[in-house]
């Protein structure tokens, strides 16, 4: 018989675990994802969890890692002058040419 759609007991380790799991997800403001949280349960708790436990979980409790969005650079922008865009001489190919005629 399978238990589709029924809801089995939480058991006392998937509490200790969601309270865990939830005081490092707000205590590195919602930045970090299931693989890091597995990460810091295994080495600073020393607590052996599977990753897909620690995703089932942060599942249940609507915990959702948040990706920052990339910057762009802001372009420099350069006086345009009244003959129109002059770019500045990079290649100093007239001093380049005088030196060796």
């Amino acid at each position: 018989m399978k238990t589709k759609g029924k809801k089995k007991k939480e058991s006392k380790k998937d509490q200790s675990l969601k309270e865990y799991i939830s005081l490092i997800f707000h205590e590195h403001k919602g930045r970090y994802g299931y693989r890091k949280i597995h990460a810091v349960l295994n080495n600073q708790y020393q607590l052996p969890v599977s990753e897909k436990v620690v995703r089932r979980l942060m599942r249940e409790l609507g915990l959702k890692c948040q990706s920052r969005m990339k910057r762009k650079q802001p372009v420099k922008v350069k006086k345009a002058t009244s003959a129109g865009y002059i770019y500045e001489n990079l290649l100093n190919k007239k001093l380049f040419h005088d030196t060796f005629k």
